[in-house]
């Protein structure tokens, strides 16, 4: 079936504001370290505020850290774990203070799920986080926010806040159906499957930017992805499924599918096809970072009735039996 493609929403970016340090307790508060102002824009969608999928600007409460002078990522910040309100203040638990002349590097990642997920450590070499073995299936849905940033030169008493710009490094899929056919539409059963699951999220030096590598494990039809997909009530309406988060990785056409069963009932409650299986396989292409894709499924009697069982009630040309030239019969009043 060719009912699917693809477009691409506007990618996720953001930004996280924070930071003042020094080494010694002795040393005024203004010049310790401190996290204010966080921010995330331009989300594709507003989820509740606890929800690790899907991390705005508004559901933001927590990120974790890493940095320090060193050189090894973990001598001031070692998954120091900062929490807040979007627009509100943040706190940490062991206040830390610039050291003059020092340059800082930092990096942070969120939310604090992503350690259940992958191996999270310190790449002191690129200045970095590294994430081996990031899973990303059916059992394990969570965002993946991350940022670096060097702070060169260090002067206390003028060094504002480290200001972290956070990318999405996952990508984002959807399903939305649209029904063509006059009655109403159920969809159910919904299964998404053939797609990597496994990867590691590190420095690539040639491009000098964080990209993922050793993208592996195929999900199989025994642990798909799923969701549940409203009743799509008239002719024109349409439903879509949850969203999914994804590796980003290149697509061969026909290694992803998506089942479902569809039953379809008329405009008089009649159900004339139930628990039609379907099976549709995704066309070629790439999956980036930040971005969403919405797969279009327009369902039509051929897509749910592909035997063309479904005989519709037709009419003939009518035969109209002609009125004689005169009158069959003759009456005296």
């Amino acid at each position: 079936m060719k009912k699917l493609f693809f477009f691409t929403l506007a990618g996720v970016a953001a930004i996280l504001a924070g930071c003042t340090k020094t080494e010694t307790v002795e040393i005024p508060d203004s010049r310790a370290i401190d996290f204010s102002g966080a921010y995330i824009g331009n989300a594709v969608e507003t989820r509740r505020q606890d929800n690790p999928k899907d991390i705005t600007d508004a559901s933001i409460t927590e990120f974790i850290v890493y940095g320090g002078y060193d050189g090894t990522m973990t001598d001031v910040f070692n998954a120091e774990s900062v929490t807040g309100t979007s627009g509100g203040a943040w706190t940490y638990t062991n206040t830390q203070y610039w050291v003059e002349n020092e340059t800082y590097d930092f990096a942070a990642y969120a939310p604090a799920a992503v350690s259940s997920a992958a191996a999270v450590a310190a790449d002191a070499e690129n200045k970095a986080l590294s994430f081996t073995d990031f899973t990303s299936d059916a059992s394990n849905q969570n965002d993946l926010l991350y940022a670096h940033v060097n702070v060169p030169t260090v002067n206390p008493s003028t060094q504002g806040p480290v200001s972290f710009n956070f990318e999405h490094a996952l990508s984002k899929v959807r399903f939305t159906f649209t029904n063509s056919i006059d009655g109403s539409l159920l969809i159910e059963d919904f299964k998404f499957y053939g797609m990597n699951s496994q990867g590691d999220y590190t420095y690539q030096t040639g491009s000098r930017s964080m990209g993922w590598d050793n993208v592996g494990t195929q999900v199989g039809s025994t642990a798909p992805f799923t969701s549940t997909v409203q009743e799509i009530a008239a002719v024109g309406g349409t439903a879509k499924t949850g969203d999914f988060l994804v590796i980003p990785q290149g697509i061969t056409a026909s290694a992803m599918k998506v089942e479902f069963t569809a039953t379809f009932t008329n405009n008089n409650g009649d159900i004339l096809i139930q628990d039609e299986p379907v099976t549709a396989t995704l066309p070629a292409g790439t999956w980036d970072p930040s971005q969403c894709y919405n797969y279009n499924l327009n369902i039509t009697m051929d897509v749910i009735d592909p035997g063309n069982t479904m005989k519709p009630i037709v009419f003939s040309d009518p035969e109209v039996t002609a009125w004689p030239d005169e009158a069959s019969a003759s009456i005296d009043l």
